[in-house]
């Protein structure tokens, strides 16, 4: 009786010691270590922050962008302490104009690709009447028909994988809010969003997750060189919290929507409050 009360003793601490070195080894394990993931205008601004957050989390990233130096910049600086392989890779999203296939994102799989990020975009700072064909295109085919093929690109992949893939595209506030000088910028964003909640639907039920965050004013290079400083001061009385938000807040949301496996075709306003004030 007394070697049976020693045995289930001994049997109930050794159980206890593997339950709390599996507790130790899962918290210790970064949430997305293994992970990669493809992130459009990863070179700078939101997508870099993305990026930046995504790698510290374990992932592995490649940043795509119109300029190689640019991105292999960006990506020499990635944390690469958990044994994270990171890539740069230069891709116009606005010049393929169609699906992209392994030598367009420089010799990736795109099988491979667990996490896209879609924050490649370019700004708009003329009316349309005054705009050319060219300046117009340029916009819709960064802005939304990039993220389109991008979508297009990694869906059918992420379909027939059984693990959980996600997706989130940027958006802008001035999709829903209107903006003197930003026509076409606006309607590209807004065309993400449609695009987005679409997608949720078609492939959700293939564990693929579909989202966005809709930025307002957010302290980018892209601010500084399409916004005047009266516009910024016009825009910023207009914000309740009183300040532009930065990159970090942002990729905070991202990594919300990244993690979170019950959301699910969301579009994530963050703005300060502006677009809930009158």
């Amino acid at each position: 009786m007394f070697s049976c009360k020693i045995l289930r003793r001994t049997a109930l601490s050794s159980c206890l010691r593997i339950s709390v070195s599996r507790l130790i080894t899962t918290a210790s394990t970064p949430a997305l270590s293994g992970k990669t993931c493809l992130i459009t205008g990863g070179s700078r601004g939101i997508g870099l922050a993305i990026a930046s957050r995504l790698a510290t989390d374990g992932a592995s990233c490649i940043l795509l962008s119109r300029t190689l130096s640019v991105a292999q910049d960006a990506a020499s600086e990635l944390d690469t302490s958990m044994g994270q392989m990171h890539e740069a890779v230069q891709l116009d999203v606005a010049s393929t104009r169609r699906v992209w296939t392994a030598d367009d994102l420089g010799g990736v799989d795109p099988a491979s690709i667990d996490i896209v990020v879609n924050a490649a975009g370019v700004a708009q700072t003329k009316l349309l009447c005054l705009m050319t064909p060219e300046e117009i295109e340029d916009i819709v085919f960064t802005n939304l028909m990039g993220t389109i093929y991008s979508c297009r690109t990694f869906a059918r992949s992420m379909m027939r994988s059984r693990t959980e893939k996600s997706i989130l595209n940027i958006s802008s506030v001035l999709s829903s809010r209107a903006g003197r000088g930003s026509s076409i910028y606006a309607a590209c964003k807004g065309g993400i969003e449609g695009l987005t909640k679409a997608l949720a639907t078609e492939l959700g039920g293939k564990r693929v997750r579909v989202n966005a965050i809709r930025p307002g004013l957010i302290n980018t290079g892209m601010l500084s060189e399409s916004v005047s400083s009266k516009a910024e001061q016009a825009f910023l009385e207009r914000i309740p919290a009183g300040r532009t938000g930065s990159v970090e807040e942002v990729s905070d949301a991202a990594m919300f929507l990244i993690k979170n496996t019950y959301c699910n075709g969301a579009i994530l306003t963050l703005d300060g409050g502006f677009s809930v004030s009158l």
